[in-house]
């Protein structure tokens, strides 16, 4: 399991970046993971706005949130979210939140892990 190091906090990810242990998320993972899932200027409140409505879903049901129940509880479109988050709801608002839907396996990807900086 790669391990991603950012500020002197140790992450645990799977090759793709996400989270294995989504209780371990912190802000800071977020912060870290934007300049790779297409937002290089960083998070805004809306983009927080998001992210934390998914992390409040995790708390509460231990799940993460479908598309459109996501986009009704913040006012958006699927076009405004994917504005928002350019890498899409599964490689950029679950990852940037800490967590993937359905099986581990589900989403391939180039088996590389990207170095937080």
């Amino acid at each position: 399991m790669p391990n991603q190091e950012f500020r002197m906090t140790t992450f645990t990810t799977d090759d793709c970046g996400f989270l294995l242990e989504p209780e371990s998320w912190t802000e800071e993972f977020a912060v870290a993971v934007a300049p790779s899932v297409g937002l290089p200027d960083g998070l805004t409140q809306r983009h927080w706005r998001v992210i934390m409505f998914l992390r409040e879903v995790f708390e509460e049901s231990e799940r993460c949130p479908l598309l459109y129940e996501v986009c009704r509880a913040n006012d958006l479109t699927v076009e405004d979210l994917q504005r928002l988050f350019p890498a899409g709801y599964l490689r950029g608002v679950c990852r940037l939140a800490g967590m993937r839907i359905g099986r581990a396996n589900a989403i391939p990807c180039e088996g590389r892990v990207r170095q937080l900086t």
